[in-house]
């Protein structure tokens, strides 16, 4: 969050909602905790690519708890304020549908940006058809946080036709 921040200065821009792929919900703890500690107010969204809501909520709250114990400091939160978005699951962790592998290969013609059909692949997926469902609400400048998962691209090559 200490780089987003300089970045956004650098940039002259300023992020109102950070989004991202969620698998075990330490990502979406750790931004949400720094997101906190620096007052930067932005709304932070795990996209989830296994588990729903309820139970990434839980998760993400023990393991917020857990660093208070490190940190020195209790932050308060509510729950409510954790935004998971878990529509976008499909058949479940590893487990990709038609519509997102022929999304990654799209994005990936169009935006040069490799994603994985495990992890950012069904994230940005989400994300997409989030705005265009018009989920995001008021956000003008969302960024989407690249976590990885690029070697799940070559366990499911089979997937993208490569030759």
């Amino acid at each position: 969050m200490q780089e987003i921040y300089e970045q956004e200065k650098a940039l002259g821009i300023k992020f109102d909602a950070i989004v991202h792929a969620n698998g075990s919900g330490g990502t979406y703890a750790g931004l949400f905790l720094a997101n906190k500690l620096l007052k930067m107010n932005r709304e932070i969204y795990g996209i989830s690519i296994n588990f729903n809501k309820y139970i990434f909520k839980e998760k993400i709250s023990n393991i917020l708890k857990s660093s208070f114990e490190y940190i020195k400091k209790n932050i308060e939160f509510e729950n409510d304020e954790i935004k998971i978005i878990d529509e976008y699951i499909g058949q479940g962790y590893g487990e990709s549908r038609e519509e997102e592998i022929n999304f990654i290969k799209k994005f990936a013609e169009i935006e040069g940006i490799i994603l994985d059909p495990v992890y950012t692949g069904k994230a940005m997926y989400g994300l997409i058809n989030e705005i265009k469902n018009g989920n995001m609400g008021e956000h003008k400048n969302i960024l989407f946080i690249h976590t990885g998962g690029i070697y799940s691209v070559f366990s499911k090559k089979h997937l993208f036709n490569f030759k």
